[in-house]
């Protein structure tokens, strides 16, 4: 049983700004990640701040078979 605090499934108060925030400035964070990935598969920079981001995906099967 829970007692005190927020009830459940209410954000906090730094959540609500934040995502107020990214609303007044027309801010879409997965918009953005879209954008940077495809960046990356073009601009040497974009795939060091990608990497940096997102971190180093493993290889695929493709890239195993041909030894890169």
């Amino acid at each position: 049983m829970k007692t005190g605090g927020r009830k459940r499934g209410t954000p906090n108060k730094k959540t609500v700004a934040v995502q107020e925030q990214m609303e007044r400035l027309g801010f879409d964070p997965i918009k953005s990640m879209i954008e940077i990935c495809n960046q990356a598969m073009t601009d040497k920079r974009a795939t060091i701040f990608a990497k940096a981001c997102f971190g180093h995906p493993s290889p695929s099967k493709w890239q195993k078979s041909r030894g890169s």
